[in-house]
């Protein structure tokens, strides 16, 4: 492990430097990622620094970036679950992405977590991260949840709300292109949330082009 981080600290270290040769960075995001960070940092970069997207779950992508097929990750962790943390990497914080309840927009607005007893839910896979942390979620708040979908694309979610009137739990990056048949239950908080991570190989002298990532994908969000 050390001679693979002094070895990479060396190739990168040449690269870096007043006349820093463009560079070409891999990265691997999950989809809500993708459309809603990566894509909008892309058309913000300039010259010297060409990114291409690669689709890959979290820990996919995790496991590309240590075995070099890619040169950085777009990865999440929930507050319920524990960070299972891999060494050799560095980590930054781009956005902390709280879970909301959605409903369907033609149901009175839920003012409490109480109005919510009889309804049915949309909700991930419960062998999934966002299905396992949901369920924890609605529970601590004194919900069980009577489940009739399971799924974790918030598309299909949003389409099984067109015709059944139920709840789900998804995260706010997710509701950015939230249709108008559904709205957030504005008056209800799940404490619990999604917090989204540019990880990256830790080497002595990182090539500029990896801050050049990482500040147009905080400018993308400021935007």
């Amino acid at each position: 492990m050390i001679l693979d981080l002094v070895q990479a600290a060396t190739i990168e270290a040449t690269q870096a430097g007043p006349e820093t040769a463009p560079i070409t960075l891999r990265v691997g995001a999950f989809p809500t990622a993708i459309s809603a960070l990566v894509v909008p940092a892309m058309a913000l970069i300039e010259s010297g620094v060409r990114v291409i997207t690669v689709q890959a779950e979290p820990e996919q992508a995790l496991a590309e970036l240590i075995a070099r097929r890619i040169d950085a990750a777009l990865v999440d962790f929930y507050d319920l679950l524990p960070d299972q943390g891999r060494s050799g990497l560095r980590k930054v914080n781009v956005l902390t992405d709280p879970l909301r309840i959605v409903t369907r927009a033609d149901r009175e607005e839920p003012r409490e977590i109480g109005d919510l007893a009889g309804i049915e839910w949309v909700l991930g896979d419960a062998r999934g991260r966002l299905g396992r942390v949901s369920r924890m979620a609605l529970r601590a708040a004194g919900i069980e949840p009577a489940v009739v979908v399971e799924s974790d694309d918030h598309w299909v979610t949003f389409d099984v709300m067109r015709s059944l009137d139920v709840a789900a739990v998804l995260p706010d990056l997710a509701l950015r292109a939230m249709p108008d048949h559904v709205r957030t239950a504005a008056h209800i908080e799940l404490s619990c949330n999604r917090n989204i991570q540019l990880v990256m190989r830790r080497v002595l002298h990182p090539h500029p082009g990896f801050a050049v990532l990482q500040d147009a994908l905080l400018d993308a969000l400021a935007g």
